[in-house]
């Protein structure tokens, strides 16, 4: 079964696991030389994120080693052979790419229609000699607008989990519960969405599911009791409900909302989140929904939400030297920057290190 989100998404997004580490990268490159497999280029302007099918970035904008400059897609990949293995030679939607850029490898020319090749470049392999080349860095003004585009980028991600199916969309709710139980929110959901199918009651799921949050055995480590999913599971599968029955229930649902819900909750007898948690439900779940749902463009509201600092956040404002309020947003931009270069050793790409050039 699909979830009817009514338009939800009307193109399936073009998120590629592998890829993507590599899109907050190339969104960077303005102003860069590369060797490609036919000569030197310049990135005059990388190009805007497509999410929908089809090249990776539209728009882009390319200096060749002839002195030509052209407007034309890129498409970007891990190998240089997945221009073949994904079928794009001669797939019509590719035909305007003047660019191929792949991860690693060599750098070779693919084809269009077997008449025409397209020149690739490599991003190349991280250069610094130091594990931590970005430490004590300082510039926070300038920093802070690099973290403001990378979260718009994390904002389009959250969105693409309610692209795809019902399953997908109850895992990721259910997902906030604990996201290092991977397995057992799989099961969850699944049981979940068998209760939901066979018409049990509102009553009845919540009080199956929170018992099986209950008995269950967590290894929680340091966190805080009240980070216990004992805690946040009647809201949520209270949500997930709502968005079965009725998903256009998020175009007029804000914190008062959920704080009422929350009440009711309590006042049942259910365990409940604190405040802190509530915002990560709006900022994860809630609005990114009212933004698929809706023609209004809700990034600045979510971008806005209060947020607590999480652990690997405040390490990486130590590591940097900064020291700025966080939100909602610059906490999602901070975490999209850690998977685009940190964990990917990308730090010759990242824009930590050029804030002072």
């Amino acid at each position: 079964m699909r979830l009817e989100l009514n338009c939800i998404c009307d193109q399936p997004l073009n998120f590629i696991s592998d890829e993507a580490n590599y899109y907050g990268i190339w969104q960077n490159q303005t102003g860069c030389s590369f060797v490609s497999s036919q000569g030197m280029i310049k990135v005059i302007h990388p190009g805007f994120r497509n999410n929908y099918s089809g090249p990776d970035f539209k728009q882009a904008v390319i200096q060749f080693s002839d002195g030509q400059i052209k407007r034309g897609d890129v498409e970007i990949h891990v190998n240089n052979s997945d221009w073949e293995k994904h079928h794009h030679r001669n797939n019509p939607a590719f035909q305007k790419v003047i660019l191929h850029v792949i991860g690693k490898g060599d750098p070779m020319p693919v084809w269009l229609n077997n008449e025409k090749n397209v020149q690739t470049i490599s991003l190349g392999n991280q250069l610094f000699s130091t594990n931590q080349p970005c430490r004590d860095f300082g510039y926070p003004d300038i920093f802070r607008s690099f973290v403001e585009s990378e979260s718009y980028q994390r904002w389009e991600y959250l969105q693409s989990f309610f692209c795809k199916n019902t399953l997908e969309s109850i895992n990721r709710i259910f997902g906030l519960v604990y996201n290092k139980e991977t397995s057992f929110v799989q099961e969850y959901s699944n049981k979940f969405m068998a209760m939901f199918h066979n018409r049990y009651s509102e009553d009845e799921i919540l009080k199956s599911m929170v018992q099986i949050v209950n008995n269950y055995q967590w290894i929680m480590g340091r966190r805080r009791p009240m980070n216990h999913p004992k805690y946040k599971i009647s809201i949520l599968t209270f949500l997930a409900i709502k968005l079965l029955k009725t998903p256009q229930f998020v175009r007029n649902y804000y914190l008062s909302n959920m704080l009422s819900d929350i009440e009711k909750l309590s006042y049942l007898g259910y365990l409940t989140p604190g405040k802190s948690f509530v915002n990560e439900i709006l900022g994860n779940i809630i609005y990114p929904l009212k933004q698929i749902l809706s023609s209004q463009d809700y990034f600045s509201e979510w971008f806005c939400l209060p947020a607590q600092p999480y652990g690997i956040v405040n390490r990486k404002l130590k590591l940097w030297g900064i020291k700025i309020p966080i939100n909602f947003g610059l906490q999602q931009g901070i975490l999209q920057i850690d998977k685009d270069y940190c964990q990917g050793c990308g730090c010759d790409y990242c824009p930590i290190l050029h804030c002072s050039s």
